[in-house]
């Protein structure tokens, strides 16, 4: 048995998916709101019964594995090593993966640990050793961050790697080809000569969760025009800069045992608040904290404490990150520091600060209604005057739409009713006006859209259910799947039913190995989810032959319902010409469709 067949009976597909969905059973399947896209109502179901789900909503759809692998953003080898760890069960290859693929990557690692090292050999009499001095940075978190420093050389890293490897030309030029990829050299278009990513700036490695370099962080240590203060490694096959957070791999076991992450803007303000020995923070990287950041966060804690720089930006990139940690179910918090405080960042309070009183501050982190009511309210806009009374209420009102419970709506309206001194009514009554209006621009755009025809799904389903009616090879050549992946499973139970081993819909988790694909997943998952199976169950006790005659039925259906789509483009051209051939065509097509109603009706006792 493979470590994915392991993995998908040693884990519910329920009990696992239950930790970030919240899953409510409805006749057979479990139901919940879809943690793909954004939802009111619950389009998303899960049968415990045939280990897949699917989403009715944005049509995302698979297997355990598939679920991993769309909420974490990651590929198939890591969702299992995600999974695995969950499980504790140790993983027995990783056969999958080509020996290349895997020599690759190692080799690109290992290049990148000799890198890390050079910079912080580099580091040591180097300005940014003094730059450091300045800034009161410890020797310890010089070493805990393992800080280095690219030097002012144009070409540092070519020289090193020419010592390392001397005379071997084709290692030296392996190695250069990688550095060269992972953005670390770069060359001139004009000249091709090369020059490094990183010089005269401070370097910070980033890691993964297995504690492997996989990028680096680069900050000025003097200022220069039009130079920008922070540049990371370019994104490669090992990094990518949504997928990571800075301090993570050190912090996760801090985080699990404080119950809660503390996530600032940058590496300095993870630095400093590690001094006070606040050793749950975390950072993104430069970037806007992201979805597949709080995902990863969400496996060890669900609480996420934004302490961002005290001012506009810092404070407005701390509401959008709001929306994103209650997306995911994540309990969010914001660090205010109020007007003795303004514009302070948390390396600069851990300057002039101790742990207890950074750790007070982080204590009395605001919940997420408290701050938004605040920032709207009291921060961002001037409630007496009027103009910026109205913008703060569309702001706030627009807010309140994306909560999902209607409890918190109003708790929301409420307290900005006595924010604004004004009747809760009022808020009310505006508020259902703005969402009426939204809901019919949705429901215009919805409409303008055409629903695509979809008919494999009887016949598939049937095929599933009985398998033996793959022996009725003259009935199955009247059938012709409409879209490739019912082609692909189409052929596919042809194949095992002609080899002796016929496949039923009780095989579904071998299925969703068997096809890899979001797209083959995604329509298996809508097969296995349709509400098509309770009625093709009660269908079991019937005799072989009622059962084929019931097939047959579904498929003159379907051929009935393709001729009728082109007797109806037919007589649509005949409006604008009057072809005898057309004509002709169309009293064919009429006769056949006859046909299939006669037939239709002599078995409709059945």
């Amino acid at each position: 048995m493979g470590d994915a067949q392991r993995l998908l009976q040693a884990i519910p597909l329920e009990s696992y998916i239950g930790r970030y969905v919240s899953l409510k059973r409805r006749g057979r399947n479990l139901w919940g709101l879809c943690p793909f896209h954004r939802e009111k109502t619950p389009s998303f179901a899960v049968s415990p019964e045939r280990g897949i789900f699917k989403c009715f909503g944005c049509g995302k759809g698979g297997n355990l594995i598939t679920f991993v692998q769309l909420y974490e953003n990651v590929d198939f080898p890591a969702a299992l090593r995600i999974l695995a760890d969950f499980a504790g069960i140790k993983l027995s290859s990783f056969a999958f993966e080509t020996p290349t693929q895997d020599s690759e990557r190692k080799e690109i690692l290992a290049l990148l640990e000799w890198v890390k090292e050079e910079y912080r050999q580099a580091l040591v009499g180097s300005p940014a050793q003094e730059y450091l001095r300045q800034r009161g940075v410890s020797q310890d978190a010089i070493s805990h961050f393992e800080m280095g420093y690219a030097p002012s050389e144009s070409r540092f890293l070519e020289k090193r790697l020419a010592q390392r490897f001397g005379n071997n030309s084709s290692l030296w030029q392996k190695n250069y080809e990688y550095l060269r990829k992972l953005g670390l050299i770069r060359e001139n278009q004009e000249d091709s000569t090369s020059y490094n990513h990183f010089w005269d700036r401070l370097i910070f490695p980033i890691k993964d969760l297995s504690g492997k370099t996989i990028a680096f962080g680069g900050r000025i240590i003097s200022e220069k025009e039009n130079v920008g203060k922070y540049i990371n490694s370019p994104e490669s096959k090992v990094f990518q800069k949504k997928n990571s957070l800075f301090h993570l791999y050190e912090a996760r076991d801090e985080i699990r045992k404080a119950g809660q992450a503390v996530l600032v803007e940058g590496y300095f303000d993870v630095v400093g608040l590690w001094e006070k020995k606040i050793a749950n923070v975390v950072a993104p990287l430069g970037t806007a904290f992201t979805l597949e950041q709080a995902k990863t966060l969400k496996r060890y804690t669900n609480r996420v404490l934004f302490f961002f720089d005290q001012d506009a930006a810092g404070f407005g990139a701390a509401l959008r990150s709001l929306k994103i940690t209650r997306q995911l179910g994540l309990e969010g918090r914001v660090v205010v520091l109020q007007d003795a405080q303004a514009k302070i960042d948390p390396f600069d309070l851990s300057r002039t600060k101790n742990y207890e009183e950074i750790l007070l501050f982080l204590d009395k982190a605001w919940e997420e209604r408290e701050f938004v009511l605040w920032y709207f309210f009291k921060y961002r806009y001037n409630i007496s005057k009027l103009a910026e009374k109205k913008q703060a209420l569309l702001a706030f009102l627009e807010y309140v739409a994306d909560l999902e419970n209607e409890i918190e709506k109003e708790e929301y309206l409420r307290a900005a009713s006595d924010e604004l001194d004004s009747s809760l009514e009022v808020l009310k009554q505006e508020f259902r006006r703005r969402q009426k209006l939204s809901q019919e621009t949705k429901v215009a755009q919805t409409s303008s859209k055409e629903k695509p025809y979809f008919n494999d799904e009887r016949i598939l389903l049937f095929l599933l259910h009985f398998p033996f009616l793959l022996a009725e090879t003259t009935l199955l050549e009247q059938y012709e799947p409409s879209t490739e992946e019912a082609r692909k499973l189409f052929a596919y139970l042809k194949d095992r039913f002609q080899a002796g081993q016929p496949v039923s819909l009780r095989d579904g988790p071998e299925l969703t190995l068997v096809f890899t694909s979001q797209t083959m997943l995604a329509f298996l998952a809508q097969l296995a989810l349709s509400e098509l199976n309770d009625d093709l169950e009660a269908k079991h006790q019937l005799e072989p032959s009622e059962i084929r005659n019931l097939f047959l039925n579904e498929v003159l259906l379907i051929q009935k319902q393709k001729l009728e789509r082109k007797l109806q483009k037919i007589q649509q051209e005949l409006v604008y010409k009057n072809n005898e051939e057309d004509l002709a065509l169309v009293q064919e097509i009429v006769s056949k469709i006859q046909k299939i109603d006669r037939t239709l009706r002599s078995s409709r006792a059945i």
